[in-house]
């Protein structure tokens, strides 16, 4: 008897566990494709519209790194195991996942609202990412992630590059990759500038209308 131990709509998160859980001596029954369909129809009695919901699992028959077809937005890869190997599978992909969260991110803030204006901006051009992923730390404070197709990571890259930092429109969220912090593109030595001279100039006006009026 065979049990699903990962399940995954993103077909490069498949391939990494599979290769992990090759790696690690535990054999893979089968990796199933699970389509979930749902269609209108119309009784023979009443013109009612009824929603069937089906669901169908078929063993993909094909090296995963070869399957191309999208089927629809409701597909999904699952990874199966022998009964005997569950538990070992489970804790195996668990600890992996664990340790890498921020191996596919490419965006992370502490900020739902600007981690979701990233992810949004993502999509509308035309690079899919997941939905914003929420990280519980250990202080209990929670992170937002974007989490994307690695193929996909340069072009997210400069896509946030150049249309978030420029702007001044990110203060809290981080970019993972170290070519962000090496070209420092978050900080913005001019604002600072005006900043601290609009700070002086509130002092003056204030020392300025105390004196008047104690006169």
């Amino acid at each position: 008897m065979e049990n699903v131990v990962y399940r995954s709509p993103e077909k490069y998160k498949i391939i990494e566990i599979k290769d992990l859980l090759n790696d690690n001596g535990i054999p893979i029954s089968s990796i199933k494709l699970h389509i979930y369909v749902e269609w209108n129809y119309r009784r023979s009695k009443g013109g009612n519209n009824i929603v069937e919901k089906r669901e169908r699992r078929d063993e993909i028959i094909i090296p995963i790194e070869e399957f191309n077809d999208k089927l629809n937005d409701a597909q999904t890869f699952e990874i199966y195991t022998e009964k005997q190997y569950f538990h070992e599978a489970n804790k195996l992909i668990e600890k992996y996942l664990d340790e890498n969260i921020y191996k596919n991110c490419i965006f992370k803030s502490f900020d739902f609202e600007e981690a979701d204006n990233v992810q949004r901006f993502l999509r509308k051009n035309n690079i899919p990412c997941e939905d914003v992923i929420i990280n519980y730390l250990e202080d209990n404070e929670e992170e937002y992630l974007i989490i994307l197709n690695p193929e996909y990571k340069e072009s997210a890259y400069n896509l946030i590059k150049n249309n978030f930092n420029k702007n001044g429109k990110r203060n809290k969220g981080n970019v993972n990759s170290e070519k962000f912090e090496d070209d420092k593109i978050w900080k913005d030595p001019l604002r600072n500038y005006f900043s601290f001279v609009l700070f002086i100039m509130g002092i003056v006006i204030f020392l300025y209308l105390f004196r008047n009026i104690w006169q």
